[in-house]
């Protein structure tokens, strides 16, 4: 039972690890897909006219907004793999990426093949899919992982 229950939370942390990198990754694919996305000769005029620093700051703020949830999703989840506590807030917050995930991923093929010739695939789109398909199954993964962690300490506890 304790080796089971050892297991478990080193999985948690690993998770909660996967989440923070995957915090990064959403920050570095939205800078990627702004600087170097294909066309972007609209961008590159409106960028003329706005200062250096505002498209600076606006990227920097907008970074914070997506990474905040994500990194306390990783610090709760790798606090309660360590033991040190546990909160039922990061799962509920887990809970709604997931979903809006799911929302996403089914909204916007929907909307592909309602206007068709507005995308065009590519190498690169086809990597990032794979790479935020893995995000969530990791986001999903740490879900079971910490209501799997909390049921064996109770069962521990007994």
């Amino acid at each position: 039972m304790k080796r089971e229950l050892r297991k478990t939370e080193d999985r948690l942390v690993i998770d909660g690890i996967g989440v923070i990198i995957f915090a990064v990754w959403s920050v570095m694919k939205t800078f990627l897909l702004y600087w170097m996305g294909e066309d972007q000769t609209e961008t590159v005029e409106m960028a003329e006219r706005i200062p250096p620093w505002i498209v600076v700051l606006f990227f920097m703020i907008f970074s914070a907004l997506l990474m905040t949830p994500r990194l306390f999703i990783g610090f709760s989840a790798i606090a309660e793999g360590k033991g040190k506590r546990k909160r039922n807030a990061y799962l509920v917050l887990t809970g709604l990426i997931i979903a809006l995930n799911l929302f996403l991923y089914a909204a916007v093929p929907i909307y592909l093949i309602r206007n068709p010739g507005i995308y065009h695939p590519r190498a690169d789109n086809i990597v990032a899919l794979v790479i935020d398909f893995t995000s969530l199954w990791i986001l999903i993964e740490m879900i079971v992982m910490a209501r799997r962690v909390r049921r064996l300490r109770n069962c521990a506890e007994e």
